[in-house]
């Protein structure tokens, strides 16, 4: 089973660059106030997309959680099973080890994830976590 997300590229801006352009101090700021921050373009609609139709096939995840069962509202999650579709271990690998300039130097961004209520219709999340559980 290949691991290679084959999506038609609508911008040939590569990850790196997307994930740089980010403004993640705004990113930042909304995700306090609202609890979940949108990252417009970081993924174009087709990449999205590829990510999604991935969800279906069982074989690609190693665990599946169903958040009611724990208590923490509705929806559910998988973990990929390794090695990582590469859209997915090139998000990882680089928003992972993107450095941030603080009042006492340089280090590592500490991430945070945040979902916005759903108000009508389907949505899909693509969460980079950064540890496996």
């Amino acid at each position: 089973m290949s691991t290679t997300l084959t999506a038609r590229p609508v911008s040939s801006v590569d990850i790196e660059t997307r994930i740089a352009a980010v403004d993640w101090a705004s990113a930042s700021t909304h995700l306090d106030g609202y609890g979940w921050a949108m990252l417009r373009k970081l993924l174009t609609a087709d990449e999205c997309q590829t990510v999604a139709r991935l969800y279906e096939d069982d074989r690609r995840f190693r665990s599946h959680v169903v958040m009611a069962r724990h208590g923490f509202g509705r929806g559910e999650y998988k973990y990929f099973t390794y090695p990582l579709p590469d859209l997915v271990a090139d998000l990882r690998r680089t928003i992972y080890h993107r450095p941030v300039q603080g009042t006492r130097g340089t280090y590592r961004v500490n991430l945070r994830h945040g979902v916005s209520r759903l108000r009508s219709g389907h949505r899909h999340t693509v969460g980079v976590i950064f540890h496996d559980a």
